[in-house]
């Protein structure tokens, strides 16, 4: 049970972190940029701090993995509903399809370190899909 800390920790403080009311119109042209990263990177780390409460619960790493990422992309989907009604905030598809990505992206990753592989061209293709969102976003 207590391997579940880290992790509802963090979905708490993405939640926090998300349903912030913001004051718009002095933002840089990097801010969409920033944020659409900082989604990323967000969702990222919770789909890896889910994975070990996951596997000490019994499940394999090709269930836990997906699970975890499934999970990240929901609550992914979960905040953008949230933030519609968040004032200065606004839901987002593209700010959704960064969080889910950057989830998988970070399993991805963890995978490839735990094996020793190198990204194949796809995975390097998808990493440029991230940044790109946050570049589209900043416009």
């Amino acid at each position: 049970m207590l391997s579940w800390i880290p992790a509802l920790a963090w979905g708490l403080y993405i939640y926090d972190l998300l349903s912030y009311p913001v004051a718009r119109g002095s933002e840089p042209w990097t801010w969409g940029w920033a944020c659409n990263m900082g989604h990323a990177f967000l969702f990222g780390v919770w789909a890896l701090l889910l994975l070990p409460p996951l596997v000490l619960a019994g499940l394999s790493w090709d269930r836990a993995a997906p699970l975890a990422w499934f999970l990240s992309s929901l609550w992914a989907g979960a905040e953008e509903i949230i933030q519609i009604g968040v004032p200065g905030r606004t839901g987002s598809v593209l700010d959704f399809f960064t969080g889910s990505l950057g989830a998988l992206l970070a399993l991805r990753a963890l995978w490839l370190f735990l094996v020793g592989e190198l990204p194949s061209r796809l995975e390097w293709a998808l990493v440029l899909l991230v940044f790109l969102s946050g570049t589209l976003a900043s416009l």
